[in-house]
């Protein structure tokens, strides 16, 4: 009744649908967990856009309580348009705070990010949790099309559709036969068939040697038992026993099973490598700014300010912190301009805070002073004062920088600096009357270079003291810088300003005199001895005229010696001689002692005061205890 090619076709459409579904089952799988990544995506979406609705919405909420509170406690109903605009600009400003602070706090919690910057979880999220995903579906995928390479040689609905048919007696012997033989084209590892107790086929002899896996059998309709003999076919109960050759499809069930072993395998180390490499530039684009800020951060520890190309990053905390260094380092940098940058560093290097506390510590003063800086203010627009003086400035700062000194304050147009403190400067009165001389030389230069631009000339007076002061921190425990007091900085000022009186530009005091290896330095004159105002003990004078191997012109070194011969005979209180060796020495200065000499010179102030002394003297001679000095009476 039923045809057999029908049959076999029922049968093959069976198998393959079971297949079939199974694939289909896969897919809806892979559909299902797509849906469920993007439905995770869509709630997470959800919830921020109702946190800030909710929290915008609160904030307009108490707004308007709050402008109700203000229309009742205001009974004047005529309020101005102003204020009304006021009140809906604070409406506005609060809700928009309000947004801010939620998006920093959802930015801080890696739930948020603004102009594609990714935070360090967010960062870590993309870079793990997708590729899983990919690697999971890929490998679905992949299962999917081994299953494919699966041999079903065994095809239990065929074989059930023709023990059913055949158990019908509708159909001839012969027509069963044809049926079976269409089975055997259609399963040709089939070794064995014995259906309602007839063998259709039996080659079981040419396989009883195969090992148990090789072989694969199905009874019907009973199960098979746990334990099988398969010595030789034919000993069990029932209607239907098919043996089959299974080795080749063992082989390519192991073929299968190692290709896919072999894939997984792969996949791992393909994993392993994508989050080693992926783990590697992740630790990159974290370690190397923060390297970056480490190393800078060393560097103004010693405040070292170079401008360097910075590493950008792509995540908001890196760049958070990045931000929040430069801030700091430009704030330090311009602190370190305030004060001096030694000063500073001394308590960085030795992990000290600033506190009040002075202490004393020998060392040599500097002042120093513009000559006329009044008339030259007169004489100048402002934008070329400060041009000008910030030219002076500069190359006076890097003269005391690099002979070792601290320079503590610009006042005015005056210098104030100090060698030895807060560190040990070996020889500090030879490094500062060393720096003297050499800010008279940058200032010849600067002078050459202004006169282009028709500066007036300027000159400096410079006066050191050598002396035990208080150095350290003054003023208040919130506002403090680090100076100097005693009163060997007041005489330090005085010598600068007494070289008015002299005519010199550079003096030092008989204490900076007496320090090593000065007099075997420089080239010295002794100039005068006072007592100042407000000492009562004697200071003898000294102009530095030069360095000890420096050639001043025969002139100079002869007027020196005259000049030194004749303070000699003044405080032996041989004021006639003295006053004609002053007269000497201030001929030589003017350049007519011999016939050649120009005359262009001026007169040589400090003689004519000693001069002038002199006199009073030889009228009226001092006490019998003078000592040389001569007291002054103003400053």
């Amino acid at each position: 009744i039923i045809p057999s090619g029908m049959v076999a076709a029922k049968a093959g459409r069976a198998g393959r649908a079971a297949r079939a579904g199974t694939r289909a089952g896969r897919i809806v799988r892979l559909v299902r967990l797509t849906r469920l990544m993007r439905l995770t995506k869509l709630v997470r979406l959800g919830r921020i856009y109702a946190a800030i609705s909710d929290e915008v919405t609160v904030h307009e909420r108490s707004s308007r309580e709050r402008s109700s509170t203000d229309s009742q406690s205001r009974p004047d109903s005529n309020r101005s348009a102003g204020s009304n605009t006021r009140q809906t600009l604070r409406g506005g400003v609060r809700r928009t705070s309000s947004m801010i602070n939620l998006t920093e706090r959802l930015k801080s919690q890696g739930q948020y990010n603004d102009q594609g910057k990714a935070t360090v979880a967010a960062s870590m999220v993309e870079m793990t949790i997708s590729k899983v995903i990919v690697g999971i579906l890929l490998m679905l995928f992949v299962m999917t099309l081994m299953e494919e390479l699966k041999i079903n040689n065994s095809d239990e609905n065929s074989l059930k559709q023709l023990y059913t048919v055949s158990s019908m007696d509708l159909l001839s012997p012969e027509n069963i036969t044809t049926m079976v033989e269409e089975y055997f084209t259609q399963q040709p590892l089939c070794i064995y068939l014995m259906m309602q107790g007839k063998v259709y086929k039996d080659e079981w002899s040419s396989y009883e040697h195969q090992r148990p896996a090789e072989l694969s059998y199905l009874f019907l309709p009973i199960d098979p038992p746990d334990h099988i003999d398969v010595s030789s076919p034919g000993k069990f109960d029932a209607q239907v026993e098919a043996w089959y050759d299974a080795k080749d499809s063992e082989n390519n069930v192991a073929n299968v099973n190692t290709l896919t072993t072999s894939f997984v395998i792969g996949l791992l180390l393909g994993w392993m490598a994508m989050f080693h490499r992926n783990a590697a530039g992740f630790a990159r684009r974290i370690a190397l700014p923060l390297q970056q800020i480490g190393d800078d951060m060393s560097k103004v520890s010693r405040l070292e300010f170079m401008d360097e190309e910075q590493i950008t990053s792509n995540m908001l905390e890196i760049q958070y912190i990045q931000q929040a260094f430069y801030k700091m380092k430009n704030a330090i940098n311009s602190f370190s301009k305030y004060v001096p940058r030694e000063i500073v560093l001394n308590m960085t290097l030795h992990k000290k805070m600033a506190k009040l506390g002075v202490r004393p510590r020998q060392i040599s003063i500097f002042f120093s002073d513009i000559a006329g800086f009044t008339t030259i203010c007169e004489e100048l627009a402002p934008n070329e004062i400060l041009m000008m003086l910030s030219e002076y400035f500069t190359a006076m700062s890097k003269v005391i920088i690099e002979t070792e000194g601290i320079l503590l304050e610009f006042i005015g147009d005056a210098i104030l600096a100090i060698w030895n403190a807060p560190y040990d400067v070996s020889n500090h009165a030879v490094a500062c009357i060393s720096a003297t001389l050499r800010m008279q030389t940058e200032l010849k230069g600067l002078r050459e270079k202004w006169k282009e631009k028709g500066y007036p000339p300027i000159h400096i007076r410079c006066g050191v003291h050598t002396d035990s002061v208080f150095v350290g921190n003054l003023g208040a425990p919130d506002r403090m810088k680090y100076g100097v007091m005693g009163d060997g900085v007041n005489l330090a000022s005085r010598l600068e300003e007494l070289n008015k009186r002299y005519g010199t530009k550079n003096l030092i005091s008989d204490k900076t005199f007496s320090c090593p290896l000065v007099t075997d330095r420089f080239q010295l004159r002794h100039v005068d001895r006072v007592v100042v105002k407000g000492r009562s003990k004697s200071t003898d004078l000294y102009e530095v005229c030069g360095f000890a191997e420096e050639n001043l012109g025969e002139k100079i070194e002869k007027f020196n010696e005259i000049y030194s011969e004749a303070m000699k005979l003044y405080f032996d209180r041989e004021f006639s001689d003295a006053f004609d060796k002053f007269e000497e020495a201030n001929k030589i200065k003017l350049g007519v002692e011999n016939e050649g000499g120009s005359g262009e010179e001026e007169d040589d102030v400090s003689c004519l005061l000693l001069q002038k002394r002199c006199i009073q003297y030889m009228d009226e001679p001092p006490d019998a205890d003078w000592d040389g000095a001569s007291v002054l009476t103003s400053k």
